[in-house]
């Protein structure tokens, strides 16, 4: 069996491969974002599996079950490991198995701990607590649950026997966790890091494989942040829909992107837009299959369409349109600047845009990869709609 297996709890992405037939140990690659630096979860994790399937000569179709950590940890980590592991399991075939957090992080301490002694997995979970669970001789003793850190202490001062504490929650809570009689391995012991070779060991011993949609994020309570929208219901147009992208439309999205695009976006490129809180993802659906989306970033008091894909046996019926229009309410489109860039052979795409409000601006020389096509930047504006160009940024004629 060939099992790729990644965690994304922590603000530490780490991913394994273990090709079962050839005996070997899993390779495991891990990214840690340095102090300041924000978890590199979407943009390292496929980058990883990447190239560990690189050095095994094999490809992501070749992996016959991925597992993937479940938590509890970060709530964005999670979604983003858990949405990428049920895409991943939906484009190649492969089994889906997630896998305790908190489990794979003990059973690597197992082998350390002193004989009798019980181990505490236990995660930074901020706001002042910590996500625990202990296990003794395999059996699971204490349940997972975020506690304060002195709350947790007087939880495994209950349990009778020596305990060895692990984990960057561990960490956080040496002080506590001492004075209730744990043990806590030195900062920068490795067995603080969760392990993804772990992972792949948990999802080995599954019989078999998940329904895709049974697994998902094990938070143990609501999120640190909820993003601050405006709830708005699924827009009809006649039989189209025009509703929210999710995590769960990442296969639709990625084969219409394949047939629509000679450079697709990556999966991981559609996961880092989907966590952006501050932007708008729309999806055009009929009859429940997707024949479109638009992708739109926000930056600052700028907006900047990413990306706009129609599956190709389904334009010219009005669904770029649709998407277009449904954005411009989402953003209060009146008072926003909005950009994009276009190739300058695709006329279509130009004059819908023109028909709407935006105007050239400028080009960016040999921008599109596959053939060293100019890109042509358009904005839309206050100015734009009442025909100029005085309000747009470094504009010159295109």
């Amino acid at each position: 069996m060939i099992v790729l297996g990644f965690d994304t709890a922590t603000p530490v992405t780490t991913v394994a491969l273990y090709v079962q037939s050839r005996g070997e140990v899993a390779r495991e690659l891990r990214h840690e974002p340095s102090a300041g630096e924000r978890p590199g979860h979407a943009t390292q994790l496929l980058v990883l599996a990447a190239e560990l399937l690189d050095e095994a000569q094999l490809q992501f179709g070749d992996v016959e079950r991925i597992a993937v950590g479940l938590g509890p940890g970060t709530f964005t980590g999670l979604r983003i490991g858990v949405a990428t592991a049920r895409a991943l399991a939906q484009s190649t075939g492969a089994e889906l198995v997630g896998v305790s957090t908190l489990r794979a992080l003990a059973c690597v301490a197992e082998a350390s701990a002193p004989p009798g002694s019980g181990v505490l997995a236990v995660i930074d979970a901020r706001r002042g607590e910590v996500f625990a669970a202990g296990w003794r001789e395999g059996s699971r003793v204490i349940e997972p649950a975020a506690l304060a850190p002195e709350r947790l202490a007087q939880v495994v001062g209950e349990q009778a026997g020596a305990w060895l504490a692990v984990g960057d929650g561990a960490l956080r809570s040496r002080t506590d966790l001492e004075g209730a009689g744990c043990s806590v391995p030195a900062d920068g012991n490795e067995l603080h890091g969760v392990s993804a070779r772990a992972i792949c060991g948990l999802a080995l011993q599954a019989s078999q494989g998940t329904v895709r949609d049974l697994v998902v994020p094990d938070y143990l309570r609501p999120p640190d942040a909820v993003p601050v929208r405006k709830k708005i219901p699924p827009v009809t147009d006649g039989q189209l829909e025009i509703r929210g992208l999710t995590y769960a439309d990442l296969p639709q999205i990625i084969a219409i992107e394949r047939r629509a695009f000679p450079t697709p976006w990556s999966l991981a490129m559609f996961v880092l837009e989907l966590s952006k809180p501050s932007g708008v993802c729309l999806a055009a659906l009929k009859d429940g299959r997707m024949l479109g989306y638009l992708v739109c970033s926000r930056y600052d008091t700028v907006w900047h369409i990413m990306n706009v894909a129609v599956d190709p046996d389904e334009r010219r019926a009005g669904v770029a349109t649709a998407l277009l229009l449904e954005l411009f309410v989402r953003i209060d489109a009146p008072q926003s600047r909005i950009t994009l860039e276009v190739r300058e052979s695709n006329r279509p795409a130009i004059a819908l845009y023109e028909r709407y409000g935006f105007r050239a601006a400028g080009r960016r020389r040999r921008y599109y990869q596959d053939n060293g096509e100019d890109a042509v930047i358009m904005w839309r504006t206050k100015s734009t709609l009442a025909g100029h160009l005085d309000d747009v940024p470094n504009a010159s004629p295109a």
